[in-house]
């Protein structure tokens, strides 16, 4: 995709949630440009079901689902007035809200299911348990994708931790943080969920944060 056509998408996205908090409006755009979107975008099939688990407003369910028509985008979160929004801003769009928590909603087989920016708002028991769900949830051959703050890069969990307090102030992110761990433990977590090739990828080089992606896919 040329910037052009980035920058066009873009606009038409933040253009489908009307929304008078000049905070929300800035927080969305600052998420389209510097979320790392298309990365994650590229690593999902163009065919098949994506489960987007705390989806928040649903920004990146929309890249996905107008990048490739064919995909059917589930987009859960536990706030009933993010999904609400996310409703309202993707008519039209292969893209279904789900009003409900993670840990308690029941997902539909998957050809790939992201946990993007979320996982830390849990315990490491419940951590566990998401991921072997996640796990079962995936059909053959489907890729689980997780991005979270690396514990190990001490210095740039200092922006992390600092952008959580942020946001949790202006009320933009809801919950608290429960547990962070280094790339390398989540790896070795996803394979001791069952899942096999789970690998961190590369950390960004011009990013002040500690996130990175780690994929992991069921068997064939």
């Amino acid at each position: 995709m040329t910037r052009a056509a980035r920058r066009a998408e873009r606009r038409e996205i933040l253009a489908s949630y009307p929304d008078p908090s000049p905070f929300r409006r800035l927080y969305r755009r600052l998420r389209l440009r510097r979320g790392g979107y298309d990365a994650i975008e590229g690593l999902v099939p163009r065919v098949g079901t994506v489960l987007d688990l705390g989806c928040g407003e649903g920004l990146l369910a929309q890249v996905l689902a107008r990048r490739a028509p064919t995909r059917r985008v589930v987009a859960v979160d536990h706030d009933p007035r993010r999904v609400e929004r996310v409703r309202r801003a993707s008519k039209g769009l292969s893209i279904e809200a789900v009003d409900g928590s993670m840990t308690t909603v029941a997902l539909p087989p998957a050809d790939a299911i992201l946990l993007v920016d979320v996982l830390h708002y849990f315990d490491r028991a419940t951590q566990e348990r998401l991921l072997e769900k996640a796990a079962r949830a995936l059909n053959p051959g489907g890729i689980l994708v997780v991005r979270e703050p690396d514990a190990a890069l001490r210095v740039r969990m200092l922006w992390n931790r600092l952008h959580e307090r942020l946001f949790t102030l202006l009320r933009i992110t809801k919950g608290s943080i429960g547990a962070y761990r280094t790339s390398g433990a989540w790896a070795h977590l996803l394979g001791h969920v069952g899942l096999v090739e789970a690998t961190p990828g590369k950390r960004g080089l011009l990013s002040p944060y500690a996130d990175r992606v780690v994929t992991a896919r069921r068997a064939s």
